[in-house]
Protein backbone atom coordinates (compact mmCIF):
# COMPACT_ATOMS: atom_id res chain seq x y z
CA UNK A 1 0.00 0.00 0.00
CA UNK A 2 1.42 3.46 -0.89
CA UNK A 3 2.64 5.59 1.99
CA UNK A 4 0.50 8.74 2.36
CA UNK A 5 2.22 12.12 1.87
CA UNK A 6 4.48 13.22 4.71
CA UNK A 7 6.25 16.44 5.61
CA UNK A 8 9.76 16.52 7.06
CA UNK A 9 8.45 18.38 10.12
CA UNK A 10 6.22 15.42 11.00
CA UNK A 11 9.18 13.05 10.73
CA UNK A 12 11.22 15.35 13.01
CA UNK A 13 8.41 15.30 15.60
CA UNK A 14 8.20 11.52 15.32
CA UNK A 15 11.93 11.16 15.95
CA UNK A 16 11.75 13.43 18.99
CA UNK A 17 8.87 11.41 20.45
CA UNK A 18 10.51 8.05 19.71
CA UNK A 19 13.92 8.99 21.10
CA UNK A 20 13.13 8.40 24.83
CA UNK A 21 11.97 4.82 24.14
CA UNK A 22 14.37 4.02 21.29
CA UNK A 23 16.34 1.37 23.19
CA UNK A 24 13.11 -0.44 24.04
CA UNK A 25 11.94 -0.32 20.40
CA UNK A 26 15.24 -1.64 19.05
CA UNK A 27 15.22 -4.50 21.54
CA UNK A 28 11.78 -5.65 20.38
CA UNK A 29 10.21 -7.07 17.22
CA UNK A 30 9.95 -3.67 15.48
CA UNK A 31 13.68 -3.15 14.96
CA UNK A 32 14.80 -2.89 11.34
CA UNK A 33 16.71 -5.67 9.60
CA UNK A 34 18.78 -4.00 6.87
CA UNK A 35 18.70 -0.19 7.20
CA UNK A 36 18.42 2.47 9.91
CA UNK A 37 17.57 6.15 9.90
CA UNK A 38 20.53 8.01 11.42
CA UNK A 39 19.51 11.10 13.40
CA UNK A 40 21.54 12.94 16.06
CA UNK A 41 23.92 10.01 16.22
CA UNK A 42 21.15 7.49 16.99
CA UNK A 43 19.68 4.75 14.77
CA UNK A 44 15.92 4.47 14.28
CA UNK A 45 13.91 1.74 12.50
CA UNK A 46 12.59 3.55 9.39
CA UNK A 47 9.18 1.86 9.34
CA UNK A 48 8.57 2.76 12.99
CA UNK A 49 9.40 6.37 12.16
CA UNK A 50 7.03 6.38 9.16
CA UNK A 51 4.20 4.92 11.23
CA UNK A 52 4.66 7.51 13.99
CA UNK A 53 4.97 10.41 11.53
CA UNK A 54 1.71 9.36 9.81
CA UNK A 55 0.00 9.27 13.17
CA UNK A 56 1.24 12.80 13.91
CA UNK A 57 0.43 14.32 10.52
CA UNK A 58 -2.75 12.49 9.52
CA UNK A 59 -4.02 11.03 12.80
CA UNK A 60 -4.14 7.54 11.31
CA UNK A 61 -2.86 4.16 12.41
CA UNK A 62 -0.87 2.82 9.44
CA UNK A 63 0.55 -0.59 10.47
CA UNK A 64 4.07 -1.46 9.33
CA UNK A 65 2.70 -4.57 7.62
CA UNK A 66 0.92 -2.34 5.07
CA UNK A 67 4.03 -0.81 3.49
CA UNK A 68 7.55 -1.77 2.46
CA UNK A 69 10.75 -0.58 4.06
CA UNK A 70 12.80 -0.79 0.86
CA UNK A 71 14.82 1.75 -1.08
CA UNK A 72 12.66 1.91 -4.24
CA UNK A 73 10.39 4.83 -5.01
CA UNK A 74 7.45 5.03 -2.62
CA UNK A 75 9.01 2.69 -0.05
CA UNK A 76 9.88 3.79 3.49
CA UNK A 77 13.63 4.34 3.08
CA UNK A 78 13.18 6.20 -0.21
CA UNK A 79 10.46 8.41 1.27
CA UNK A 80 12.66 9.36 4.22
CA UNK A 81 15.70 10.03 2.02
CA UNK A 82 13.60 12.26 -0.24
CA UNK A 83 12.69 14.31 2.85
CA UNK A 84 16.38 14.81 3.64
CA UNK A 85 16.95 12.13 6.28
CA UNK A 86 19.94 9.77 6.24
CA UNK A 87 19.42 6.05 5.72
CA UNK A 88 22.44 3.84 6.48
CA UNK A 89 23.01 0.07 6.25
CA UNK A 90 22.78 -1.98 9.44
CA UNK A 91 26.33 -3.26 8.96
CA UNK A 92 27.90 0.18 9.43
CA UNK A 93 31.04 -0.01 11.52
CA UNK A 94 31.36 2.05 14.72
CA UNK A 95 33.21 5.30 14.15
CA UNK A 96 36.47 5.98 15.97
CA UNK A 97 36.16 9.75 16.31
CA UNK A 98 33.73 11.65 18.60
CA UNK A 99 31.75 12.82 15.58
CA UNK A 100 28.45 11.88 13.97
CA UNK A 101 28.80 9.54 11.00
CA UNK A 102 27.99 11.51 7.83
CA UNK A 103 27.80 14.69 9.88
CA UNK A 104 29.28 17.90 8.42
CA UNK A 105 32.31 19.59 9.91
CA UNK A 106 34.88 22.26 9.14
CA UNK A 107 38.62 21.63 9.40
CA UNK A 108 38.64 23.15 12.89
CA UNK A 109 36.11 20.60 14.18
CA UNK A 110 37.71 17.69 12.32
CA UNK A 111 41.14 18.36 13.80
CA UNK A 112 39.70 19.04 17.25
CA UNK A 113 38.29 15.48 17.20
CA UNK A 114 41.88 14.15 17.19
CA UNK A 115 43.26 16.71 19.65
CA UNK A 116 44.86 19.07 17.12
CA UNK A 117 44.25 22.84 17.28
CA UNK A 118 43.60 23.98 13.73
CA UNK A 119 45.37 27.10 12.48
CA UNK A 120 44.57 28.16 8.92
CA UNK A 121 48.03 29.78 8.66
CA UNK A 122 49.71 26.40 9.04
CA UNK A 123 49.81 25.07 5.49
CA UNK A 124 50.43 21.46 6.51
CA UNK A 125 46.92 21.45 8.06
CA UNK A 126 45.34 22.56 4.78
CA UNK A 127 46.44 19.63 2.62
CA UNK A 128 44.76 16.29 1.93
CA UNK A 129 46.68 14.16 4.42
CA UNK A 130 46.91 15.32 8.01
CA UNK A 131 50.06 15.05 10.12
CA UNK A 132 50.24 11.87 12.16
CA UNK A 133 47.83 12.22 15.10
CA UNK A 134 48.39 11.29 18.74
CA UNK A 135 46.88 7.84 18.16
CA UNK A 136 49.23 7.41 15.16
CA UNK A 137 46.25 7.73 12.82
CA UNK A 138 45.52 10.20 10.04
CA UNK A 139 42.75 12.30 8.55
CA UNK A 140 42.29 12.47 4.79
CA UNK A 141 40.39 15.61 3.78
CA UNK A 142 39.28 15.70 0.14
CA UNK A 143 37.55 18.23 -2.12
CA UNK A 144 36.02 16.48 -5.13
CA UNK A 145 35.28 19.49 -7.31
CA UNK A 146 38.70 21.03 -7.89
CA UNK A 147 37.73 23.56 -10.56
CA UNK A 148 38.28 26.46 -8.14
CA UNK A 149 41.56 25.11 -6.80
CA UNK A 150 45.07 25.60 -8.07
CA UNK A 151 45.49 23.32 -11.13
CA UNK A 152 48.50 21.79 -9.39
CA UNK A 153 46.01 20.22 -6.92
CA UNK A 154 43.73 18.69 -9.54
CA UNK A 155 44.26 15.09 -8.46
CA UNK A 156 41.92 12.42 -9.83
CA UNK A 157 40.20 11.43 -6.56
CA UNK A 158 37.08 9.28 -6.99
CA UNK A 159 34.36 8.47 -4.45
CA UNK A 160 32.07 5.43 -4.61
CA UNK A 161 29.54 4.02 -2.17
CA UNK A 162 31.97 1.37 -0.89
CA UNK A 163 35.34 2.53 -2.21
CA UNK A 164 37.53 5.63 -2.33
CA UNK A 165 40.39 6.20 -4.77
CA UNK A 166 42.84 8.81 -3.55
CA UNK A 167 45.71 10.34 -5.50
CA UNK A 168 48.47 11.81 -3.37
CA UNK A 169 50.23 15.10 -3.95
CA UNK A 170 53.23 15.07 -6.25
CA UNK A 171 56.72 14.05 -5.08
CA UNK A 172 55.28 11.44 -2.71
CA UNK A 173 57.05 8.08 -2.66
CA UNK A 174 55.86 4.84 -1.12
CA UNK A 175 58.85 4.63 1.25
CA UNK A 176 57.99 7.89 3.06
CA UNK A 177 57.16 7.18 6.75
CA UNK A 178 53.62 8.60 6.86
CA UNK A 179 52.61 6.73 3.72
CA UNK A 180 54.05 3.49 5.09
CA UNK A 181 52.06 4.10 8.28
CA UNK A 182 48.86 4.54 6.23
CA UNK A 183 49.15 0.97 4.96
CA UNK A 184 49.44 -0.68 8.39
CA UNK A 185 46.27 -2.59 9.41
CA UNK A 186 46.24 -1.00 12.87
CA UNK A 187 46.39 2.60 11.60
CA UNK A 188 43.18 4.61 11.92
CA UNK A 189 42.47 6.54 8.72
CA UNK A 190 39.38 8.78 8.81
CA UNK A 191 37.88 10.20 5.63
CA UNK A 192 36.37 13.68 5.31
CA UNK A 193 34.99 14.58 1.90
CA UNK A 194 33.19 17.56 0.38
CA UNK A 195 32.05 18.62 -3.07
CA UNK A 196 33.24 22.24 -3.27
CA UNK A 197 35.96 24.24 -1.47
CA UNK A 198 33.49 26.36 0.54
CA UNK A 199 31.47 23.37 1.81
CA UNK A 200 31.86 21.66 5.15
CA UNK A 201 33.35 18.16 5.02
CA UNK A 202 31.20 15.04 5.45
CA UNK A 203 32.73 12.63 7.97
CA UNK A 204 32.54 9.29 6.16
CA UNK A 205 33.98 7.25 9.03
CA UNK A 206 37.10 5.13 8.81
CA UNK A 207 38.57 3.55 5.70
CA UNK A 208 40.66 0.43 5.17
CA UNK A 209 43.71 0.14 2.91
CA UNK A 210 43.25 -2.14 -0.12
CA UNK A 211 46.14 -1.42 -2.49
CA UNK A 212 48.32 1.30 -3.96
CA UNK A 213 50.49 1.89 -6.98
CA UNK A 214 53.13 4.45 -7.90
CA UNK A 215 53.04 6.43 -11.14
CA UNK A 216 54.43 9.61 -12.67
CA UNK A 217 52.35 12.68 -13.31
CA UNK A 218 51.97 12.78 -17.13
CA UNK A 219 52.63 16.53 -17.29
CA UNK A 220 55.56 17.03 -14.91
CA UNK A 221 56.99 13.51 -14.65
CA UNK A 222 56.99 13.85 -10.85
CA UNK A 223 56.14 10.77 -8.76
CA UNK A 224 52.72 10.24 -7.17
CA UNK A 225 50.76 7.39 -5.67
CA UNK A 226 47.21 6.17 -6.13
CA UNK A 227 45.61 4.50 -3.09
CA UNK A 228 42.46 2.39 -3.11
CA UNK A 229 40.49 2.30 0.15
CA UNK A 230 37.43 0.37 1.31
CA UNK A 231 34.86 2.43 3.20
CA UNK A 232 33.88 0.70 6.43
CA UNK A 233 30.57 2.57 6.28
CA UNK A 234 28.85 2.54 2.89
CA UNK A 235 27.77 6.01 1.79
CA UNK A 236 23.98 6.20 1.31
CA UNK A 237 22.94 6.71 -2.31
CA UNK A 238 21.34 10.10 -1.70
CA UNK A 239 24.48 11.44 -0.02
CA UNK A 240 26.75 9.97 -2.68
CA UNK A 241 24.67 11.67 -5.36
CA UNK A 242 24.91 14.95 -3.50
CA UNK A 243 28.68 14.70 -3.18
CA UNK A 244 29.38 13.52 -6.73
CA UNK A 245 26.52 14.34 -9.08
CA UNK A 246 26.07 17.49 -7.01
CA UNK A 247 29.05 18.96 -8.84
CA UNK A 248 26.68 20.34 -11.48
CA UNK A 249 25.09 22.49 -8.78
CA UNK A 250 28.31 24.36 -8.04
CA UNK A 251 28.76 28.00 -9.04
CA UNK A 252 31.00 27.21 -11.97
CA UNK A 253 32.00 29.60 -14.74
CA UNK A 254 29.56 29.55 -17.64
CA UNK A 255 32.25 28.73 -20.19
CA UNK A 256 33.06 25.46 -18.45
CA UNK A 257 32.26 22.50 -20.71
CA UNK A 258 32.80 19.77 -18.14
CA UNK A 259 29.81 17.51 -17.58
CA UNK A 260 29.34 15.21 -14.60
CA UNK A 261 26.60 12.92 -15.81
CA UNK A 262 27.56 10.10 -13.49
CA UNK A 263 30.43 8.67 -11.51
CA UNK A 264 32.15 5.52 -12.81
CA UNK A 265 30.22 2.48 -11.62
CA UNK A 266 33.25 0.24 -11.18
CA UNK A 267 36.96 0.41 -10.55
CA UNK A 268 37.62 -0.81 -14.11
CA UNK A 269 35.59 2.09 -15.48
CA UNK A 270 37.55 4.40 -13.22
CA UNK A 271 40.89 3.22 -14.60
CA UNK A 272 39.56 3.71 -18.13
CA UNK A 273 38.45 7.26 -17.36
CA UNK A 274 41.80 8.11 -15.75
CA UNK A 275 43.68 6.85 -18.82
CA UNK A 276 41.37 8.83 -21.13
CA UNK A 277 41.83 12.02 -19.13
CA UNK A 278 45.60 11.61 -19.17
CA UNK A 279 45.59 11.08 -22.96
CA UNK A 280 43.34 14.11 -23.53
CA UNK A 281 45.56 16.16 -21.24
CA UNK A 282 48.69 15.26 -23.22
CA UNK A 283 46.90 16.02 -26.51
CA UNK A 284 45.74 19.43 -25.24
CA UNK A 285 49.18 20.18 -23.87
CA UNK A 286 50.74 19.48 -27.32
CA UNK A 287 48.10 21.63 -28.98
CA UNK A 288 48.89 24.57 -26.70
CA UNK A 289 52.66 24.36 -26.99
CA UNK A 290 53.00 26.54 -30.17
CA UNK A 291 51.18 29.34 -28.35
CA UNK A 292 53.99 29.66 -25.82
CA UNK A 293 57.02 31.09 -27.67
CA UNK A 294 60.18 31.07 -25.64
CA UNK A 295 59.14 28.05 -23.64
CA UNK A 296 62.04 25.67 -23.06
CA UNK A 297 61.57 21.93 -23.17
Amino acid sequence: MPIPHLNASSVEKALEQLLPKLDEIKAGPHDSTQYDLLWRGRRFPPKVVIRKALEIEHGINFPESKFSGGTHAGQANAVLEALGFRIVPKDSAPVQLPLELFGRYGRKEAFAAVGIKYDSQKQYLNVGLSPRCRDSGHLILITLNKEELNPAHNYADELFSEQFVWVTRRDVREDQPDYINLRLPETRVSLFVRTNPRDDFVYAGEIEYVEHNSFKDPFSGRPQMRYVWRLKNHIPNSLLQELTFGLVKSERKTQSTKQHSRAPSSFDELKESIQLRAWNGRKNCRARTPELPGQTQ
